[in-house]
C-alpha cells in the first residue's frame, strides 16, 4: 500500500473518530431522553399536584401572609416562588435558580415547560374570579442530568482510550513504515559515504521503497564508476610503465649506436648503424602517435568529423595500398570491394583502422590475407561460414582475415584491451607494435556508431569484423 494512501486513510480515521463519538453520544442521550421523558413528566406532575395544594391558597397572596407551609416545599431539587397580581415577588423558597424576568412571569401560564436543567410551571391564583397572584414551581432535572453526565463521561472515557490506542497504533505503524526505514536508509547512506559495507534489505512497493531502490541504483552506479576510474587509473599506470619500458629499449639502442657512429667504422657498418637508428626512431614515433591517438579517442568530448565519400573509389584505394607489402613478405593478398554508393565517415581515421587491421593480419598470416568491404547483402557471397552469423542487414562491413593458427577464446576477449598482445613473446624484436592498435581500431569504429569483433578458428584463421551503420546524411 502506498504511503500516501495510508496517510490519507489514517487522517480520515482520526477525523471520523470524534464525529462517531459525538454521534454515539447524541444517539445514546436521545434514547435515554426518550426513556426518561414519560417517567420524568409523571413524577413531576405528581410533585406539582402536592405543591398546588399549598400554592393555590389565595391567603398566601395577601399582605402579612404566613409562608411557613410554602417554605417546606423548598429543597435542592424544587423551588417555589410566589408573585402578587402585579408580578412582584412575594416569597421564594430558595435561590438555587436565577430569578425569572418580569416579562417572562406571565408567559406560558398553566403549561409545564421543560428545558435541559428544569421543569417549570406557572399558574395564576383566583379568588372571587379575580387574579390575586401567581406561583412558579421549578423542578430540577438532576437525575436526568446526572444520567446524561454519566453517559457523556462514559463516551469520553471510551473514546479517549480508543484514541490513545489508535494513537499508539499509528505511532507503531509510523515507526515501522517511516522512522525505522528512514533511519536505516540514512545509516546506509552514511555507511556508503564512509565506504563501509552494509546489507541491502528487501523493499516494499511504496515511496520509501522506491527512494531506497533509487539509492541502491545510485550506489551501484557510483560503485561501478569508482571501479571504472580505478580500472582506468590502473590501466594508465600499466600503460605508462609498459610504454616507458618499450621506449627505453629502442632509446638505449639509439644511444648505443649513435655513440658507436663517433668511432672508426667502415662505410657498411656506418650505413647499418644509421639504418638501425632510423628504424628505432620510427618505432618510437609510431608508439607516441598511437598513444596520442588513443588518448584523444578516449575523450568523451572528441567527435569524429564525417564527410561523404564514394564507397567504390575510397575503399578501392584503401585496399590497394598493401599489395606491395604482402608481396615482399611472400603473402598472397586477396581484396574485394562491394561497397557502392555514398557513405559518411572519417576517411583519415578509417585509414588508420585498415592499417591496424592489415598490419595485424600480415604479422600473423601464414600464406594469405583477405580483405573485404561490402554491405551486408553482398558480404555473404564471399566470407567463410564462421563469419556469416555476424552479418546483419543495414550495415557496411570491413573484414580482414588471415590464415594463421588462430587465437584462443580467452585471448579473443582481451585483444581490444590497451597494450594486450596475444603473442606472449613481447620482446620478439621487430615483430610487434605498441599494443594499442586494436584498441584504437575499436574506439574509431565505435565513434562511427559501429562495432568491432574478432572471430577465430584453428583451421581457418582469424577475422577482424568492423560493422559500420549506413548513414544517409552527416551527423
Amino acid at each position: 500500500m502506498k504511503l500516501k494512501k495510508w496517510l490519507l486513510a489514517t487522517y480520515l480515521i482520526v477525523m471520523l473518530v470524534p464525529l462517531i463519538a459525538g454521534y454515539i453520544l447524541f444517539a445514546w442521550i436521545s434514547d435515554y431522553n426518550k426513556e426518561r421523558a414519560v417517567a420524568d413528566r409523571l413524577e413531576t406532575m405528581l410533585e406539582l399536584q402536592n405543591v398546588q395544594r399549598i400554592t393555590e391558597n389565595p391567603a398566601l397572596y395577601r399582605a402579612h401572609a404566613n409562608y411557613r407551609a410554602v417554605k417546606t416545599l423548598g429543597s435542592d431539587t424544587q423551588a417555589v416562588t410566589l408573585y402578587n397580581a402585579s408580578g412582584n415577588v412575594l416569597f421564594r423558597t430558595n435561590e438555587f435558580l436565577p430569578t425569572t424576568s418580569r416579562s417572562e412571569r406571565f408567559n406560558h401560564l398553566n403549561e409545564l415547560q421543560r428545558d435541559f436543567r428544569t421543569y417549570t410551571y406557572r399558574a395564576p391564583v383566583l379568588a372571587d374570579n379575580n387574579v390575586v397572584g401567581f406561583y412558579e414551581v421549578v423542578f430540577s432535572r438532576k437525575q436526568w442530568r446526572d444520567g446524561v453526565a454519566n453517559r457523556t463521561t462514559t463516551i469520553i472515557v471510551i473514546f479517549s482510550v480508543l484514541l490513545l490506542a489508535l494513537y499508539a497504533l499509528v505511532m507503531l505503524i509510523m515507526n515501522r513504515k517511516f522512522t525505522k526505514r528512514l533511519t536505516l536508509l540514512g545509516q546506509q547512506m552514511t555507511d556508503f559515504a564512509q565506504d563501509k559495507p552494509f546489507t541491502k534489505v528487501p523493499q516494499a512497493h511504496d515511496e520509501i521503497g522506491e527512494l531506497t531502490e533509487q539509492f541502491y541504483a545510485m550506489q551501484r552506479e557510483i560503485t561501478r564508476t569508482r571501479q571504472k576510474l580505478m580500472d582506468e587509473q590502473a590501466e594508465k599506470q600499466f600503460m605508462i610503465a609498459s610504454l616507458s619500458h618499450d621506449l627505453k629499449t629502442p632509446l638505449t639502442s639509439i644511444r648505443a649506436y649513435a655513440e658507436s657512429l663517433q668511432g672508426d667504422l667502415s662505410a657498411a657498418e656506418r650505413a647499418e648503424y644509421e639504418q638501425i637508428i632510423t628504424s628505432k626512431s620510427h618505432y618510437m614515433q609510431q608508439m607516441l602517435d598511437d598513444l596520442t591517438t588513443y588518448t584523444t579517442l578516449q575523450s568523451p568530448n572528441y567527435a569524429l568529423k564525417k564527410v561523404a565519400v564514394d564507397g567504390e573509389e575510397y575503399f578501392e584505394m584503401l585496399l590497394s595500398d598493401y599489395q606491395a607489402l604482402c608481396a615482399a613478405r611472400g603473402i598472397q593478398l586477396t581484396t574485394r570491394n562491394a561497397a557502392h554508393g555514398t557513405y559518411y565517415l572519417n576517411p583519415k581515421q578509417l585509414m588508420r583502422v585498415m592499417d591496424n587491421a592489415m598490419m595485424n593480419a600480415i604479422q600473423h598470416a601464414v600464406t594469405k590475407v583477405s580483405a573485404f568491404t561490402a554491405e551486408a547483402k553482398a558480404m555473404r557471397t564471399f566470407v567463410y561460414d564462421g563469419i556469416t552469423p555476424y552479418i546483419t542487414d543495414g550495415a557496411l562491413y570491413i573484414v580482414v582475415q588471415n590464415d594463421g593458427t588462430g587465437i584462443s577464446e580467452e585471448d579473443a576477449k582481451h585483444v581490444f584491451d590497451p597494450l594486450y598482445q596475444a603473442d606472449t613473446a613481447r620482446t620478439k624484436a621487430g615483430n610487434r607494435g605498441s599494443g594499442l592498435g586494436l584498441s584504437i581500431t575499436k574506439q574509431i569504429i565505435e565513434k562511427h556508431g559501429g562495432t568491432v569483433q574478432i572471430v577465430s578458428a584453428e583451421t581457418v584463421g582469424t577475422a577482424l569484423i568492423c560493422r559500420l551503420p549506413i548513414q544517409e546524411e552527416t551527423t
